[in-house]
């Protein structure tokens, strides 16, 4: 694992430049520890030593130091859910960058910014962010891998697949040309995302598992705890519950054990379905409301949208279509808010069911092709999202 040697070399060569006084040799090497930390998944000592190398880099003063201390500690709050607290910091990065004219810090906080928007739920905004550091990147001569990773994610939920599945590839041999193995983890999941909502569930199995792999090999708990909920995901539309069950457990679990909040809720959604679909009624809505609270909290508005459509399925398999219509059509708002048009599409299925049970046909047809509309303008089959959501087939033309 490559994080064997790290600690020991960033650790020496904090006690050399400790032992010259050298501030900006130990801002260097506070930095790179921080970094270390931030990979493994210890999010609190990654902030801590961020700060440390923030005051010795003011110190110093040693300017471009600040505005990469400042990014990072931007990209550690992002992941632990501070997102005004990520935003602050990276806002704060980016003046500095601009100001003493160094356009690659400019495009690494522009992607950060974009990623804090894309959790937001502000897809446009993020759009336009990471656009912008790309260009940045391309008027260098340099690619930026985790702008293009970042924007295929954000094209995927804007339900651009195509332009997605382009972006996330060309993410990837970027990543596995530079032998940036987090990166490769990261992006491959997504990709195995985006082949799961397809309908492409062998190939989605396949490149879930070797996110899997890469990210226990590099010790990228957080990838890990994403590709756990892809897999976990693919189990569900292949009927395998109790394996789904299995699955995202241990992805909320290690979301848990990081402080990751984004990944504990996105995890408890996944396993609010899948013990729904088994029956599990009560032990579903204790998983989708806490996950829903986290959202709101947090102000995830993709993932509160994710867990106000899984909540209405869940009133649904109780007997309650009146609240499960109200809640379907709050998610369809939100989604609608935000551009995640597959979630959008989820929810008016939802609804279908909902006002269908409760005798308002017309409302249902309504909701029904919406639904199917939303499923042929991004180009994916209905049948198997309808089954995971529903537990049933897919509603007929």
């Amino acid at each position: 694992m490559y994080t064997v040697d790290w600690p020991a070399v960033a650790n020496a060569g904090l006690a050399a430049a400790a032992a010259e006084g050298n501030l900006p040799g130990q801002a260097a090497a506070h930095l790179s520890l921080g970094l270390l930390d931030w990979c493994i998944g210890r999010y609190p000592q990654a902030i801590e030593q961020y700060n440390t190398a923030l005051a010795l880099a003011r110190r110093a003063p040693w300017v471009e130091a600040e505005a990469a201390v400042l990014g990072n500690l931007g990209a550690t709050y992002w992941t632990v859910g501070d997102l005004h607290g990520s935003a602050e910091h990276h806002t704060k990065a980016l003046a500095i960058n601009r100001r003493i004219g160094r356009p690659i810090g400019e495009a690494t906080n522009l992607t950060t910014l974009g990623v804090v928007y894309a959790t937001l739920g502000r897809l446009d905004l993020a759009t336009e962010h990471l656009v912008e550091a790309l260009a940045i990147g391309r008027r260098l001569g340099s690619y930026n891998g985790g702008a293009l990773a970042n924007l295929g994610e954000v094209y995927y939920q804007l339900g651009r697949l195509d332009d997605a599945l382009e972006t996330l590839t060309e993410a990837l041999t970027l990543h596995r040309r530079l032998g940036d193995r987090h990166a490769e983890a990261v992006t491959v999941r997504a990709l195995a995302a985006l082949h799961c909502d397809a309908g492409r569930y062998a190939g989605a199995a396949d490149l879930a598992d070797a996110a899997l792999t890469i990210s226990r090999d590099t010790g990228a708990r957080r990838a890990e705890a994403h590709a756990m909920i892809i897999a976990a995901t693919v189990h569900s539309h292949l009927d395998q519950i109790e394996r789904a069950i299995e699955y995202h457990r241990r992805a909320v679990d290690i979301g848990r054990v990081i402080g990751s909040r984004y990944a504990e809720a996105s995890g408890q959604i996944g396993l609010a379905g899948a013990l729904r679909r088994a029956g599990r009624l009560d032990e579903a809505t204790d998983h989708v409301k806490s996950a829903l609270t986290t959202a709101r909290e947090a102000g995830y508005l993709v993932i509160e949208g994710n867990a106000t459509t899984a909540w209405a399925a869940v009133r649904l398999a109780q007997g309650f279509p009146g609240s499960a219509g109200e809640l379907a059509e709050r998610a369809i708002a939100i989604h609608a808010e935000t551009g995640y048009r597959i979630g959008q599409a989820h929810a008016h299925l939802v609804a279908e069911q909902a006002f269908r049970q409760r005798g308002d046909e017309a409302v249902a047809v309504g909701h029904h092709d919406r639904a199917l509309a939303l499923f042929a303008e991004v180009g994916v089959p209905v049948a198997g999202h309808a089954r995971a959501l529903l537990g049933q087939a897919a509603p007929a033309n």
